[in-house]
């Protein structure tokens, strides 16, 4: 049991969609994780329907035939799970989407009050759905000429780990489902039980980062609030960005936005919102080979020295050091640190 008792919130029914091309190993890992927190929290917190557009067995994409146990018009789930899928070119992703037009259509078919949750290659079935028009979400980075292209009414925020929109809620990469879960999980459940899941399960991290970006961390932040302050200065840059701007967004006063952020992370607000600003530009470090004055104008920093001065303050690497020490890759480019 958990060292200490948690408030339980209503039991859901999560649906897992199976369609043809589906990538289900991200399916099996949510069941199992779930499965864990029924018996960690000790009730059945999660009851997991596997279902499809009918009942008919489905050919994943490496061949193997699952049989949904109900057709989605059957289930009233509170939480639809909508897979990857695995396609390499234009041709192979148009037969996939082909032959996921039933699943489709019966996805857009979904009540209000249900979420609908996906991850990686899977936001192009949501997408067909006509769900996200208008609407924020995430996917994996290299699927952005495909999703552009097939659903440009979509705001992308393809440099996000975790989207949350309405009731939406996507991830990007491969094993994004765990992002989702973790956010889903510290939202109702609290943090305590993230902590223990991740002992269990061995969560992993969505990304390597300087722990000084945990604070503005979406996949770390429980409170919508904060997430939406940190959703919307996505777009914004370092000098729109400030204590007047969060408070409008809000809708509180300064001053009660400052109390509110030192409550929930211990930080002062404005620089709270310094590190948000500041998480960007150290994934623009780690993810691309823009030199740092690049980064600077785009990221809405005065200078590059301002930009340097900052960012060692709060991380204790200059950006030169940090992009050695995160990157994802070999970057070519000269920094001009």
């Amino acid at each position: 049991m958990l060292e200490s008792p948690i408030e339980r919130p209503t039991p859901r029914t999560v649906g897992l969609v199976l369609f043809p091309g589906c990538q289900p190993a991200g399916l099996f890992a949510v069941a199992d994780i779930l499965d864990a927190l029924n018996f960690k929290l000790g009730g059945k917190l999660f009851e997991l329907r596997w279902v499809g557009a009918g009942v008919q067995e489905v050919q994943t994409w490496q061949s193997q035939f699952l049989d949904p146990a109900a057709s989605i018009a059957e289930v009233h789930a509170d939480i639809w799970l909508v897979p990857a899928l695995w396609a390499t070119d234009p041709e192979q992703l148009a037969r996939v989407l082909q032959g996921a037009k039933d699943v489709v259509s019966a996805l857009r078919e979904t009540p209000e009050s249900s979420e609908v949750w996906t991850y990686c290659s899977g936001a192009l079935i949501l997408g067909a759905t006509g769900l996200l028009e208008g609407r924020k979400a995430t996917s994996t980075w290299w699927l952005e000429p495909y999703l552009k292209s097939l659903h440009p009414g979509v705001e992308w925020r393809l440099s996000e780990s975790v989207v949350h929109d309405g009731r939406f809620l996507s991830a990007s990469g491969v094993h994004g489902y765990f992002a989702l879960l973790a956010r889903w999980v510290g939202g109702n459940l609290g943090p305590q039980v993230v902590r223990e899941l991740e002992k269990m399960m061995l969560f992993p991290k969505s990304h390597r980062e300087s722990g000084a970006f945990r604070p503005v961390d979406p996949a770390e932040l429980h409170d919508p609030r904060l997430r939406r302050v940190v959703g919307d200065a996505m777009s914004l840059g370092a000098d729109s960005v400030d204590l007047d701007w969060a408070a409008t967004l809000l809708g509180i006063s300064p001053r009660s936005l400052s109390r509110f952020v030192r409550d929930k992370t211990g930080l002062s607000a404005g620089d709270w919102l310094r590190r948000i600003n500041l998480r960007q530009v150290g994934e623009d470090l780690a993810k691309t080979d823009h030199s740092v004055k690049q980064i600077a104008e785009q990221r809405g920093y005065s200078s590059v020295a301002s930009l340097q001065r900052s960012f060692h303050q709060v991380t204790g690497y200059t950006p030169s050091q940090y992009r050695r020490h995160f990157s994802e890759g070999a970057h070519t480019a000269r920094d001009l640190c």
